[in-house]
This record gives structure tokens, sequence and C-alpha cells, in this order.
């Protein structure tokens, strides 16, 4: 009986436990932002991460001058935005410079592309996982021990 309410509470704290890293290391695995470039200006973005994933949206449908400072691996077009794939890279650098007569809003996200990136959403369903365990044991193990309790007081 002590060791089922035992194990149902270490399902919990790992769960716990588990939801933490995921919301702790998440955020660091992403930047995003929005930037109003006037003619003739540039945004240098200073890319942490060594594989990484570069897109951007803008207001016009002609794409913005991009330079690169590190290896591509693939680059495409889809709905307006423009993905860059990046490969093993240190200290990259992206400079996006709009070279029109009218200002440009420009949305970008720099995601992390290293295997570390796609484990973390697998710590969160595991998480999940063990607290609704701990949660259904806990809860058995109380409609059972109650259901017990009165069949002893008849």
């Amino acid at each position: 009986m002590r060791k089922i309410v035992l194990t149902s509470i270490v399902f919990l704290i790992i769960g716990i436990l588990l939801l933490l890293i995921y919301y702790v290391f998440f955020p660091s695995f992403y930047i995003k932002g929005v930037y109003l470039l006037n003619p003739g200006d540039n945004k240098i973005f200073d890319l942490p991460y060594s594989s990484y994933i570069f897109e951007y949206k803008d207001n016009i449908t002609k794409p913005l001058n991009v330079t690169l400072q590190s290896v591509i691996v693939n680059k495409y077009y889809e709905n307006n935005s423009i993905f860059y794939y990046f490969g093993n890279s240190f200290d990259g650098r992206v400079i996006v410079k709009n070279n029109y007569t009218i200002p440009v809003l420009l949305g970008y996200v720099i995601i992390d592309n290293t295997p570390f990136f796609f484990f973390l959403p697998v710590l969160f369903y595991l998480g999940i996982i063990m607290i609704v365990l701990g949660l259904l044991i806990l809860g058995a193990f109380y409609f059972l021990f109650r259901k017990q309790e009165d069949e002893n007081k008849k």
C-alpha cells in the first residue's frame, strides 16, 4: 500500500522535473523578432548555434538582399517566406539589407537545428505522461482504499 503511494509520488515528481527542464531550456533554442528596415538599412543577425535554420518574411513580395557568412545547405521560398538551411558553422552571421526605396517590415526566426532541440519536446510529453500516470495511480489507490474502508465499517 505504501509502495503504491510512493511510486505515484515519484512519477509526479519526475514528471514535474521533466516539464521544468523543458520550460527552462526550450525558449533558448530560438530567436524571433520584428524589425523595420528603412531604405538602404541592414540588420545583422549573429547566429549563436552551430546548426540552425534562418527564416524571414517581409511585407513586400520581392526578396531582400541577404548576405550569408556561413555554409548554406539549402534555400527555398514558400508563401512569401524565405528559408535558409545552414550546415555546421560557428559564429555565423546573416546580413539582411533593404535594397528597395520603401521601408520593409521584416519578421524573422532563427531556430537551433541541433539534435538536442528535437529532444526537448520528448521531455515535455514524457513529463505529461508521468504526471498523468502518477495521478491515475493515486486516484485508483484512493478509490480502492476508500472502498475497503467502507466495507470494513459495515
